[in-house]
């Protein structure tokens, strides 16, 4: 019995793998900012929201989608600020836009609390999906096997 549950069992977990989220930005020419993003298995993001927000206040300064080349080239923000990739609630990134040379890093952007909803931020607190699914995956092969083999005891 075992011989056949556990092939099932890995088939399950490998199912389970999760990519994560790639994002780079590099300035181009004097006033762009060239966007790219991407997931760990090579695919592109297609129609992933793009937002750029303001790093001193929060506030969004751009919104867009990934097109199909997965790649985009904007007109760069006079002020700093961060990019973020948004594919879902678990598949997100953030980085810090590009500098140009005659500017110096300051400091971190401050959290607007005014959007920040707290199911979001409780639901964030949970353990991830890629760790929670094999997790059940196993607790639930386990409880099936132990029950076969005991009915198979018993006759």
């Amino acid at each position: 019995m075992i011989q056949k549950v556990l092939p099932l069992f890995f088939m399950l977990i490998s199912l389970s793998h999760a990519h994560g989220v790639l994002l780079m930005a590099e300035p181009v020419e004097d006033s762009m900012v060239y966007i790219e993003g991407g997931l760990t298995d090579g695919s592109i993001p297609v129609g992933a929201n793009l937002v750029l927000h303001a790093r001193a206040t929060g506030r969004p300064i751009w919104q867009g989608k990934v097109p199909e080349e997965g790649h985009i080239t904007i007109d760069r923000p006079d002020e700093p600020y961060t990019i973020t990739l948004m594919l879902d609630r678990a598949h997100s990134r953030t980085i810090t836009g590009p500098l140009e040379s005659n500017e110096t890093e300051q400091e971190k952007p401050v959290l607007n609390t005014d959007d920040l909803d707290t199911e979001d931020a409780l639901a964030d607190a949970d353990l991830p999906l890629p760790i929670v699914v094999p997790l059940i995956i196993f607790l639930l092969s386990g409880i099936v096997g132990f029950y076969l083999g005991f009915r198979k005891r018993k006759k």
